[in-house]
């Protein structure tokens, strides 16, 4: 049964050097999918790898029949070979990816960058890219995860400093961190330290919200 995943985990085995034959990255918040494949497009092959076998190519540029001929290459002098397909959104066709999903090569690492939307879940291509990496194809609402509504433009920004500053913490091999903002600053502190911080209320606040709530 396909399981849902976490950027997190994610990185964490491509830092183990554990890769999937295929990364459907897609969804709203877009760092996330430029962190991913920009990571494995830097560390999986040395510069020498790259040249022979690294493609690099643009949804709008390209078509589907060229993604999958380039997936189906063997690598040269090299145990894998990375194809990234950025803005795959922009690729016509795309659901013809189902017939490489359903065999695909061990020594490729296909990474497609579908920005601002996702996958509808009860398309054939979803149920693919499930069957081929074993993780759930789902979008994560960034609101939704975080209070159950819509976030505001300030929630956003927020979000995505923290998100940042949480995946340069896993970059350097840390973690049981915990991001805050204070004093004006976005700043980590240890779990066990943060859990056991005391959150003082401001009494004329208090007083003022009670006021407001009659």
């Amino acid at each position: 049964m396909a399981k849902e995943t976490t950027y997190e985990e994610i990185a964490r085995e491509l830092k183990n050097r554990i890769y999937k034959p295929v990364y459907y990255l897609m969804g709203e918040e877009s760092y996330y999918i430029d962190r991913i494949s920009e990571y494995i497009a830097q560390t999986v092959l040395n510069e020498n790898e790259k040249e022979f076998n690294q493609t690099i190519v643009y949804g709008a540029d390209t078509d589907i029949a060229t993604v999958i001929n380039a997936a189906k290459r063997y690598p040269m002098m090299s145990k894998y070979q990375v194809v990234i397909v950025k803005e795959a959104q922009n690729i016509k066709n795309i659901e013809e990816l189902v017939y490489y999903l359903q065999k695909p090569l061990d020594s490729t690492i296909l990474v497609l960058c579908h920005k601002h939307g996702t996958l509808d879940r009860r398309k054939k291509l979803a149920a693919e890219i499930e069957k081929a990496t074993g993780i759930e194809t789902r979008a994560t609402i960034l609101g939704h995860m975080q209070r159950g509504g819509s976030p505001s433009c300030k929630d956003r920004v927020y979000a995505s400093m923290m998100g940042s500053y949480a995946a340069d913490l896993l970059c350097d091999g840390k973690s049981n961190r915990v991001v805050a903002y204070k004093d004006g600053k976005f700043v980590d502190y240890d779990i066990d330290e943060a859990l056991a911080m005391q959150k003082d209320v401001d009494e004329h606040m208090y007083e003022v919200s009670k006021l407001l709530c009659r």
